[in-house]
């Protein structure tokens, strides 16, 4: 099992489940160049974002600018803070993690995705009964 965000990929081997939370992607600049910032593929922008998140993959995948990913929240906040990068796209919840409030950065949200866990296809073969017990503990804790 594990926790993502629903796709046709994860779908052919996994099954999932209600919602648990909303995994927002968020744009982060500082805030003395957000007058002038548009994420667009097609500006001249580079961005960043974490090693292995999916924010990184989609940023290579759709077209933008890169620099390689950062290991952790402060080495990306670091890219943007000393200009290595013009602006970078992480979940909003690790970006507060470190950075709640900082009035440095102006924080833009990019989407929203409904996050919910993941359950093999293989195990549910085995227990059948789970994926419902697990919607109904999931319900029960909103």
């Amino acid at each position: 099992f594990f926790m993502a965000s629903q796709n046709k990929q994860r779908d052919e081997y996994a099954v999932f489940s209600e919602s648990v939370m909303i995994n927002r992607w968020v744009w982060v600049v500082l805030r003395k160049n957000s007058p002038n910032f548009h994420a667009s593929a097609k500006g001249n922008y580079t961005m960043a974002s974490l090693l292995n998140a999916n924010t990184n993959y989609w940023l290579e995948h759709s077209g933008y600018q890169t620099v390689r990913p950062a290991m952790n929240i402060n080495a990306l906040v670091e890219k943007l803070d000393s200009g290595e990068v013009d602006a970078i796209l992480v979940a909003e919840e690790v970006f507060n993690s470190e950075f709640v409030n900082d009035a440095r950065y102006k924080v833009s949200l990019h989407s929203e995705r409904e996050f919910g866990i993941y359950i093999s296809k293989a195990f549910l073969k085995d227990n059948p009964d789970f994926m419902e017990k697990l919607n109904s503990a999931i319900r029960e804790r909103r």
